[in-house]
Order: C-alpha cells, then sequence, then structure tokens
C-alpha cells in the first residue's frame, strides 16, 4: 500500500546509508577512523533492516488493520472496529522482518565492497540496491506465495500464521519452481522503486535540504 511503502522509505532511509556515508566522507588521514569492512557493513545492515521493520509494522499494522475491516463491508461496531488492532501482527513480522534484514545486509555490503573498490556515484547506491532486491525477494518470495494460497483457500487450514510450516507445504505440493513463483516479476516489480528511492534520498543529502 502506499502508506506502507512511504513508512518504509521513511524508516528505512533513516537507518541506513551510515556506511555509504562513513566511506565516502570520512577524512583519509591517520587520525580516521576505521572503514567498515563489507561483512561488518552487512552485520550493522541486517541490524537495521529488522529494526526498520518492526517498527513500520508496529506503525502501521493498527491502521492496515481497521481498513481490512471496513473493506469487508461486515456489520461491524464502531468499539468492534478498533478492537484488537494488533492481531495478525507476529505472522506480519516473522514473515517480513527476515526479508528486510536480508535487503539492508546485502545492500550495505555490496555498497562497502564498491566504495572500497573505489567506485563513484551513484554506481555504490546501484550496486547495494540490486544485491538488495535479489536477496530479499530470494527470502520473502516463499512467503508470499504461501500467504496468497493460504489466504486464496476457504478452508481453516488456508489461515496464514507466517510460518515455515506454509512454506514447507507448498514446497511438498508444487518443489522449487512453485515456491519462487513470481520472482521475475517481484524483483521487476520492486527494483526501480527502491532505486528511485535510495537515489533519491542520496540526492537530497547532497543538497543544501540535506545539509
Amino acid at each position: 500500500s502506499r502508506r506502507s511503502f512511504l513508512a518504509s522509505a521513511g524508516a528505512g532511509l533513516a537507518l541506513s546509508g551510515a556506511t555509504e556515508a562513513s566511506w565516502a566522507q570520512a577524512p583519509q588521514t591517520a587520525d580516521a577512523p576505521a572503514l567498515l569492512q563489507p561483512w561488518a557493513a552487512a552485520a550493522s545492515g541486517a541490524l537495521q533492516g529488522a529494526a526498520q521493520n518492526v517498527v513500520k509494522q508496529l506503525v502501521l499494522h493498527p491502521f492496515d488493520t481497521v481498513k481490512t475491516r471496513i473493506q469487508a463491508k461486515t456489520e461491524t461496531s464502531r468499539g468492534e472496529l478498533f478492537r484488537d488492532v494488533y492481531r495478525g501482527l507476529l505472522p506480519t513480522l516473522v514473515s517480513g522482518t527476515p526479508g528486510s534484514s536480508v535487503f539492508f545486509a546485502a545492500k550495505e555490503a555490496a555498497t562497502a565492497a564498491l566504495l572500497g573498490r573505489g567506485a563513484v556515484a551513484p554506481l555504490p547506491t546501484l550496486g547495494g540496491v540490486v544485491a538488495g532486491v535479489l536477496s530479499a525477494k530470494a527470502v520473502k518470495t516463499p512467503f508470499d506465495v504461501a500467504e496468497t494460497k493460504a489466504m486464496a483457500s476457504v478452508s481453516a487450514e488456508g489461515d496464514w500464521d507466517g510460518s515455515f510450516a506454509k512454506v514447507r507445504d507448498v514446497f511438498e505440493k508444487e518443489g522449487f519452481t512453485g515456491l519462487y513463483r513470481g520472482y521475475g516479476a517481484n524483483v521487476l516489480y520492486k527494483l526501480p522503486a527502491d532505486a528511485a528511492k535510495f537515489l533519491a534520498y542520496e540526492a537530497l543529502r547532497g543538497s543544501p535540504l540535506g545539509a
């Protein structure tokens, strides 16, 4: 949703970029702090991604819950509409946090590696985004496939709980191909949006507005 995209962009951009800034802006003197190696950047990015997703879901989940209840068009009183607005939060965190963590880990590691090799802007940012999207979608696509199939099911067994059991069920029935159905389309959808988002952030950070 638009709200989720904007929140993800704001939280993610606020938490990311420290690695690239340290490589690009740290003074090259004997007193300058040691630059992060790719493995350290990956560890930092993983923590950033996990924190970004948790904060985003804590803020947006109540809104998404209320929106879903309104769109269901059932007879719901105002009290019921706003009751248990955090219901379903845990499955959302279980399915979304690993992908977010992997995205920022891969992005920061690739960015650090490119900067260490002397790549000039915007190549470190673009390379980091490409690595992040490819890695994150490799982790998240199986969960997305399992969630979609569970939501399409009318049986009680089809309820989505964000667990690995649902992913395993899809793998056992459809194999590896079924588990990654839509991976290419997801990457093609996500890559331009994330590239534009992070390039815009870098441009604003280097402008007087971002000073």
